[in-house]
């Protein structure tokens, strides 16, 4: 009759080469290898051969459950000082282990500590603070490590904001040089950094992550905040849609420029006569921060104008074709630039409709004016927008030679990457030549000058 001996599945099989006995591994059977202990024992007993093989396997079972108990979350408690810095490097930690370092302890050996190459060492003494009256303070935040024989803030290390300004990794990484290690411990627990880092540790100790009325102070301040740039975008998406200028000649945001304002700063002091959040920023005295401001104003429609970009351009590519008109005109800096609108349709199988869309997409300066060179702009505008220009199927243009020369022209030069690029004179020039040619056989209008329309 066989002998069944349970053991856990991590234990390595050396009943092998005894037939008599077969081992069963499963991951719960430990917890009841207490009831199966006396009927393996009765089984040994008719089987004095395998004593051996049997005690070996109760043994290690045995060794792998004090292992396992010798293990709180994270922390191996084989090691001298479990919790010592060296033991976590190039380790994420979590949460589970920085509880169960603050349950354990700090790292605070007391030793014979070895000097460095200038005779100095550390010193228990270090461990507290002695005050004028006599009384020893222990700076429980102080540690030492005895592998890499350094000192470290266990603090900072589990809770220092890593993207704060004033950031320093010093007492973090560790410290081995003593020479005026007083002045440097003073230094560092009176600097913000290990504040903050200690106020966090305290709610950690009391199994708090954050205080609940601080939770719900930030709660709800994150929650204004978001409405204000709600409305502001709101505003913003509203003006600019009707090509309307935000700005006047408005300075500070205050009661005595109201006048002067612009369309933003008196939209935004019209909705908030009937809005309590815009009504609550603008009123607010103590606050600096209201988002209204230039510069603010201006980042917010960068990024309205890429998000925008982006969504027409990811139409596009959905697209199996688009065509690209494409004039230059000069800004109120003299500045020649490059006007981009590319033309494309949107077909909706659902519905089955065609919709025809052309999208503008940006001003793009032009340095030089030479067919090479718009052509060669033209590419980069393209791959800077990720659009494939070998989808382009039309060029519309104004009917300068540079622009639609036959022989070496902007459209002759697109046609030899695309060939099937087809050059179509844009039909606004055309009706503006037309209207301006017919205007000028009339003689009251020839006296007007120059007489163009745009369509």
């Amino acid at each position: 009759m066989n002998n069944f001996v349970f053991i856990n599945s991590e234990v390595e099989l050396k009943a092998q080469d005894n037939p008599e006995i077969v081992v069963i591994t499963n991951e719960e059977s430990v917890c009841q290898s207490k009831n199966a202990q006396s009927g393996v024992e009765q089984k040994v007993q008719s089987n004095h051969g395998n004593i051996e093989i049997v005690n070996e396997l109760n043994e290690q079972v045995n060794q792998i459950n004090e292992n396992e108990s010798m293990e709180i979350q994270g922390l191996s408690l084989l090691h001298d000082y479990p919790t010592d810095q060296a033991h976590f490097l190039g380790i994420t930690l979590t949460s589970v282990i920085k509880r169960s370092i603050i349950e354990y302890g700090p790292c605070r050996p007391k030793m014979e500590f070895p000097r460095n190459e200038d005779k100095r060492k550390f010193s228990v003494e270090y461990y507290y603070l002695s005050s004028k009256s006599g009384n020893r303070i222990p700076r429980t935040w102080l540690c030492y490590s005895p592998i890499l024989n350094y000192v470290y803030c266990e603090s900072c290390w589990l809770f220092a904001d890593r993207q704060y300004i004033n950031y320093k990794s010093e007492w973090i990484t560790g410290i081995d040089n003593w020479q005026h290690l007083s002045q440097k411990i003073f230094k560092h627990e009176s600097s913000i950094q290990h504040i903050e880092s200690v106020k966090i540790r305290s709610l950690w100790a009391k199994n708090k992550v954050l205080d609940s009325q601080l939770e719900n102070q930030v709660s709800e301040e994150a929650a204004f905040w978001r409405s204000v740039l709600e409305r502001i975008i709101m505003i913003i998406l509203h003006l600019t849609s009707g090509n309307t200028a935000l700005r006047g000649n408005e300075g500070k945001f205050s009661s005595k420029n109201q006048f002067s304002e612009g369309n933003f700063l008196q939209t935004v002091r019209l909705v908030a006569n009937y809005d309590p959040i815009l009504c609550k920023l603008i009123n607010c005295e103590k606050s600096k921060i209201k988002y209204l401001s230039h510069t603010i104003v201006d980042k917010l429609i960068g990024i309205l104008s890429s998000d925008l970009l982006k969504t027409i351009c990811n139409e596009i590519k959905l697209c199996q074709c688009f065509s690209i008109i494409i004039d230059s005109t000069l800004d109120i800096t003299k500045l020649d630039q490059l006007s981009v609108i590319i033309r494309y349709t949107i077909i909706n199988f659902e519905e089955k409709k065609l919709e025809v869309k052309e999208s503008f997409v940006g001003f793009f300066e032009l340095k030089h004016h030479g067919a090479a060179d718009y052509t060669q702009l033209i590419c980069e505008i393209l791959s800077k927008l990720d659009l494939d220009i070998n989808k382009c199927r039309g060029q519309g243009y104004d009917g300068a030679s540079v622009m639609s020369g036959v022989h070496s022209g902007v459209q002759t030069r697109i046609k030899e990457l695309v060939p099937s690029a087809s050059y179509i004179h844009c039909c606004s020039h055309n009706l503006n030549l037309v209207i301006s040619d017919a205007a000028k056989c009339h003689s009251k209008c020839a006296k007007m000058g120059t007489f163009s329309i745009w369509t």
